[in-house]
């Protein structure tokens, strides 16, 4: 069976995390690049993992106005750039 070179690190690197998080390590995915983000948004639970936070404190932000968020039918969503937002500190722009 004949990989792509692509396929064969990316099965290497799966075998690393797998080796990893049986000897207890946690592995955090790297980072995505901006642009990747720039039309979508996160969860609550996401951001939580993004910021090493619990997701009852995304929740308090959002309902004290410090994080704006809209909802798909029940779920919360918070746009990418309201997170760049309050990641630098500046006032919300929306």
């Amino acid at each position: 069976m004949l990989r792509s070179k692509a396929a064969e690190q990316q099965l290497k690197l799966d075998e690393a995390v797998k080796l990893l998080r049986g000897n207890g390590y946690q592995v955090i995915p790297p980072e995505l690049p901006p642009e990747y983000y720039v039309d979508n948004s996160f969860a609550p639970v996401e951001l939580a993992q993004r910021w090493s936070c619990c997701t009852r404190t995304v929740y308090r932000l959002i309902n004290e106005g410090k994080l704006k968020a809209f909802r798909v039918g029940t779920c919360l969503r918070v746009p990418y750039k309201e997170v760049l937002s309050y990641e630098s500190g500046q006032p919300s722009l929306s």
